[in-house]
């Protein structure tokens, strides 16, 4: 049987995790926001590329490599929340942070290696 004292504790540490599950959820969002908006403006392509015209195919290019870094980082807050979800929406996690992290790697290899 459990005390109050422990009780109180699995709260604390469940609040806690809730807590900074949504922080990471959150700064997911906002980092979506700012590649959407960046993109928007058409400044993307300047911040991904140093030195890069401002052409919508460099646009593209840019967004391509920049959309997985948030997507994966608010997937990763999804799956620490995975206690108080939905069987359905604990898979859905599961198979963003998959993809994601897969489209993240792509992603670094392509910006490391081929556009130099």
């Amino acid at each position: 049987m459990r005390t109050q004292a422990e009780s109180r504790n699995r709260y604390v540490v469940k609040i806690l995790i809730r807590v900074i599950s949504n922080i990471i959820i959150f700064t997911g969002l906002v980092l979506l926001i700012l590649v959407l908006y960046n993109a928007a403006l058409g400044t993307l392509s300047n911040l991904v590329f140093e030195g890069s015209t401002d052409s919508s195919l460099w646009n593209v290019i840019a967004i391509g490599l920049s959309l997985p870094v948030p997507l994966h980082v608010i997937s990763i807050g999804l799956l620490l929340q995975k206690k108080w979800l939905p069987h359905r929406w604990v898979k859905i996690s599961w198979i963003a942070i998959i993809l994601s992290g897969c489209w993240l790697g792509i992603a670094l290899f392509i910006k490391l290696f081929l556009l130099k």
